[in-house]
């Protein structure tokens, strides 16, 4: 599956001189992941060390969330997959001997959609009736991915990630939310999230900026973002924007 990842993750980075509209550069053949998992975990039943992760059946390892939740896991299985956990049970470390591995710093959620792909290879897509909360979902999942450095899952998250903004309306202040979070949770050494967030934003501009919207205030505290958005206009045909960011922007307000 690394493989894989890896040959997906060559389609999916952008080159500078592309000048498309986001969806054509990541279209649903380049993004791939057709058969990226059930994303349920209905499905995970009798599926690789599900049932061990299930009922802690012969567990060595605590893994305790920023809520208290603790995850009864195996070393073998999560430092297999995982350098950090590999690394945070070596030696002199607290973690070896407490046999408890502190994660508070990361969103509860996205944790344990990292520890259920350990296992399975897939992670259980939650289900919510508000889209903006399963883009966070899968923008968080991307995110602790990338901290600790599981590339397949940083893809397939970033798969789903894209595959949802393709098919749902994203409304301006969304838009901004998302951008906030993927600037501030990512360096800039980010070849995958922040280009294409970035694109985004330029093709949405006229609605982001004729919304109710923080995006300049997003703008003015994020110099990366700015700077991308900079570079990326230079290369993009700006003639390609989205039509209903500019009817939004066309549209005068009913007291002028």
């Amino acid at each position: 599956m690394v493989e894989e990842a890896r040959r997906q993750l060559s389609l999916l980075q952008p080159e500078e001189k592309d000048s498309h509209h986001p969806w054509e550069t990541y279209s649903i053949q380049h993004v791939g992941w057709e058969n990226d998992g059930a994303g349920n975990a209905a499905a995970f039943e009798g599926k690789g060390f599900y049932k061990f992760l299930q009922t802690g059946l012969h567990s060595d390892l605590k893994v305790r969330d920023k809520n208290g939740h603790e995850w009864n896991v195996h070393k073998v299985v999560v430092a297999k997959f995982c350098n950090f956990f590999e690394n945070a049970l070596k030696g002199p470390c607290k973690e070896s001997v407490t046999n408890v591995v502190e994660m508070t710093d990361d969103d509860p959620a996205a944790l344990k959609a990292l520890i259920e792909f350990l296992y399975v290879e897939d992670y259980d897509i939650m289900t919510a009736t508000d889209n903006d909360i399963v883009l966070e979902f899968h923008l968080q999942v991307y995110i602790i991915a990338t901290i600790y450095e599981v590339q397949s899952l940083r893809l397939m998250a970033f798969a789903r990630f894209v595959r949802l903004l393709m098919t749902k309306t994203c409304p301006a202040p969304s838009l901004v939310s998302l951008l906030a979070t993927a600037y501030a949770n990512t360096r800039d050494s980010d070849k995958l999230l922040r280009p294409f967030v970035a694109r985004l934003s330029i093709v949405h501009m006229a609605g982001l900026l004729g919304s109710q919207s923080n995006f300049l205030e997003v703008l003015v505290k994020y110099d990366d973002l700015r700077k991308d958005i900079a570079r990326r206009m230079i290369n993009m045909d700006l003639t390609t924007t989205c039509e209903g960011c500019k009817a939004a922007a066309a549209r005068k307000p009913e007291n002028s």
